[in-house]
Formats: structure tokens, sequence, C-alpha cells
């Protein structure tokens, strides 16, 4: 997923917003190259960014009267991994904020639920035993599935995993029951906005909003082009995917359709006659998935310049387009 361009679909559009807002959304002006950083300033942000992440979660819930009231724990052990992630390994598909919120969202829930319905539900025990043995059926249960549920979501959060499995078997927590995903969206929520703050002073985050959209190169229409690049010239000149040259008269490709720039009639086509004419060069086929860069199309047109001086001469010659962004030759 990662290293592929990206496209962002999101309720908003961050560029509409004022620059210095939508910068620490994420949002970087078109032509924008990210440094790199040296190893020394990226451990003084992820140190920064995960101190003041934990430490405002632990004053938030251990001083709060509504906290206390509720003997909310002070702090989740999952956002140690979660903090550990955003900072260290920020551009990370797991650490995009909708696995962010919604992983952590789908593993308190089956959290809780799980916990409920295997250690909460009955009010008398065989043994002490039994009730010690559901408790880790409980655990294995909630984590494998809301890893599941995180797959088939596409919100796969690897601290979210361990969210579900503490609901299970932390006493603290199994006692404040479905409170506990309150206090899973708000530790969420806050480690998330300190993130796009400390992340975009001089690093990026996050790499997008809502999902990915990849922008593929698209495929030629003639199949028989996509592969090698090969064109069969009357004998003259096949170049094949290895550079290869052969005399091959009989190449299944040597067709007139619409998709050529050349033209068997002479003065059609690109302006150049064809082998049959017996005058002048080989007719030219080019093709490509997408446009040329500057610097390659640059140098096609000087070789058509050339193709069209040559007079009364019958020459063939290949050209070898560089791959970037470009699926097959240019092949005179």
């Amino acid at each position: 997923m990662f290293g592929r361009e990206l496209d962002y679909r999101w309720p908003f559009r961050r560029e509409s917003l004022p620059y210095a807002v939508a910068h620490f959304l994420g949002y970087r002006r078109p032509g924008y190259k990210e440094k790199k950083l040296k190893l020394w300033r990226n451990c003084i942000w992820s140190f920064l960014g995960a101190w003041l992440s934990i430490g405002l979660l632990e004053i938030m819930f251990m001083y709060a009267p509504l906290f206390r009231a509720h003997k909310t724990p002070f702090i989740i052990g999952s956002y140690g991994a979660a903090t550990t992630l955003l900072y260290g390994a920020y551009t990370s598909p797991t650490v995009q904020p909708p696995n962010v919120i919604f992983g952590h969202l789908i593993g308190s829930f089956i959290g809780v639920a799980t916990s409920k319905l295997f250690t909460q539900t009955a009010t008398h025990w065989s043994s002490a035993g039994q009730q010690q043995a559901l408790v880790w059926v409980s655990g294995a249960s909630a984590m494998a599935l809301s890893l599941v549920a995180m797959e088939v979501t596409n919100t796969v959060h690897p601290p979210a995993g361990a969210a579900a499995l503490i609901a299970c078997v932390d006493k603290n927590v199994i006692a404040i029951g479905w409170y506990y995903i309150g206090v899973i969206m708000l530790s969420s929520t806050i480690i998330l906005v300190i993130s796009c703050l400390i992340n975009n002073i001089e690093r990026r985050y996050p790499v997008y909003w809502w999902k990915p959209k990849t922008t593929g190169t698209s495929t030629n229409n003639s199949n028989s082009n996509s592969n090698n690049g090969n064109i069969g010239n009357n004998g003259n000149c096949n170049c094949n995917g290895n550079g290869n040259d052969s005399n091959n008269s009989n190449d299944s490709n040597n067709s007139n359709n619409d998709n050529d720039i050349s033209s068997t009639t002479p003065g059609q086509g690109s302006g150049l006659h064809s082998p049959t004419n017996g005058n002048r060069v080989a007719p030219i086929k080019v093709f490509s998935a997408n446009p040329y860069p500057a610097h390659v199309q640059s140098a096609v047109d000087t070789l058509l310049a050339y193709a069209e001086s040559l007079d009364g001469k019958e020459k063939g010659f290949c050209v070898k387009v560089p791959e970037q962004r470009t699926s097959g030759s240019v092949i005179l």
C-alpha cells in the first residue's frame, strides 16, 4: 500500500482551508518534497510527542473528577504501543487516522462485549478454576475477533488488539464496563490531535485521512504491443523486448489498424511513406499507456525529424523508450 501515489477521499478538501490549518492536517502544496531529517532531530520530535501524549492522558484520567468518580484507570496500556507507532512509524498505514479511531472502537467494543458474555453473565460458578478458565478464553476470543473485524473493515491497528484483550483481563477495566469505550475513544482522539501538531512541524502526518487511492497506469488497447514491444517491418527491423533484431516479415504485429500513427498509403498517417512505396523509411508506430516525460518526448521528436530528412534511403532503426510511466517502445 505504501510507496504508491495516494489520493485523498474525505468529506472536506484540505487545500480549501487556510494553509496554516491545512498544513497541520497533513496537506502540502504541489511540488512539495519532504526533506530527510537527521536521526537526532527525529528522536527529538518523537520524544516530545510521546511525552506530551502519555503525560496528558495520565494527568486527565488521574485528576479529572468525572474519571475519578468512575474509578477509571489513569492510563490504558495499549496507548504506549499506539504512541510508539504514531511517532516512530508515522507513515505506516496502520497508524493513519481511520485505523487509530475505528481500530480502537472495534477493539474496545468487542472486548467489553466478550468480557460481559463470558465472565459476567453467570452468577454461580462450580469452582474458582471454572471462572478463571473463562477469563483466558474471553481474552483470546476478544483479541482474535477484533483482529478479524479490523481486517474486514481495513482498519488494522495493532494497539487496538491490546485494547480488546485488556477489556477482558484487567479487573479495573472490567469494573467500568461499557464506560471503557468512551475512555478509549477520548484517548484515541487526544493522541491523534497531538500527533498532527508535533509530526507536522518538520515531518508529515497523516499520509491520508480516509483511505488511499492508487492511481495506476492504464493498459494499452493493443495487447500485442503491451508486453514485448515487437513490431514487424517487412524485414527491415524487428525490435523485441531484449533489443535483438530479427528479419521476420511475417510478424503478426505488422498490421495496418487505426491505432498506428503511420499509414501504408503515401501522404497519410505520420507523413512518412511506407516501405511498400520503396522510397523512404519504414512506418512509425508509437504506443504507450501514458504520455511520455518531457525529456523522452524531446528525444522522440528529434528522431522523427531525422527520419523525415532521409530521402531515397530505406533505413530501419529502433528506439527503446525508458520505463518511466510508459509501457512500450518507439520504433522507427
